[in-house]
């Protein structure tokens, strides 16, 4: 943990790879899940394109801006996928979890903060991204490149494992009952209130 007892970002990114229940769990009330696949989908989009973006920037002189453009809307056009995978997996999730419901007095959220469906869904991306460096360190170090067979078997897996925990996330997230901090200091606030009176 951080210096203040937070959770650092690569504790909660590796958390979802070795303990993704309870970083799932922590991610339903207070989650940061979107901001750090935001993050993760920087560097690989810095990694994978930094050849077609650097030779864009050179094409500037002779070309115009709009080589850089095409360099720019290409490498952000790389990640599209996975962005629609997200989202759809975030939508989904949030159907699949059912109607929010609310106290008597109409006022307290069931299904968890919202929002908190976008950090599950993103969260279910690492295991994606995850054997797919994996792989990559692999050709890279065997100096070849897959074959059709070794690449759907990664996919494949890759899809497994970013399914379960996708599921995990909508466990978590219909077994919030998103009455945490907010309930508590309300509770203590009535009682206190009628015990003085």
């Amino acid at each position: 943990m951080g210096e203040r007892g937070e959770v650092t970002f690569a504790e909660r990114v590796g958390g979802v790879l070795v303990r993704p229940r309870a970083t799932l769990a922590a991610a339903v009330e207070g989650g940061h899940g979107a901001a750090d696949v935001a993050l993760l989908l920087v560097l690989k989009v810095l990694a994978s394109e930094t050849v077609a973006l650097a030779r864009a920037v050179m094409e500037v002189p002779l070309v115009g801006p709009s080589a850089l453009l095409r360099g720019v809307a290409h490498a952000v056009g790389s990640a599209a996928f996975d962005v629609a995978a997200i989202a759809v997996a975030a939508i989904v999730m949030r159907l699949l979890a059912g109607p929010e419901k609310t106290d008597l007095r109409g006022e307290l959220p069931r299904r968890g903060r919202a929002g908190s469906e976008l950090d599950l869904a993103a969260y279910a991306w690492v295991p994606w991204l995850a054997v797919s460096l994996a792989v990559w360190l692999a050709d890279t170090a065997l100096g070849r490149s897959p074959g059709a067979v070794e690449a759907n078997a990664a996919r494949g897996i890759a899809a497994c494992w970013a399914g379960a925990v996708w599921v995990l996330g909508l466990l978590a997230l219909r077994s919030s009952t998103g009455t945490g901090t907010g309930t508590g200091t309300g509770a203590g606030t009535g009682t206190g209130t009628e015990s003085g009176s």
